[in-house]
């Protein structure tokens, strides 16, 4: 990761990574009831 990015992209890829965390987390419970 480059320091260089713009923060445009540092602000999707947040979004991107809470997107998979949230569908990790609902598919997780989904298998565990």
């Amino acid at each position: 990761m480059s320091p260089s990015k713009p923060p445009r992209d540092t602000r999707l890829r947040n979004r991107l990574f809470f997107a998979t965390v949230i569908a990790a987390i609902v598919v997780g419970l989904w298998l565990a009831r």
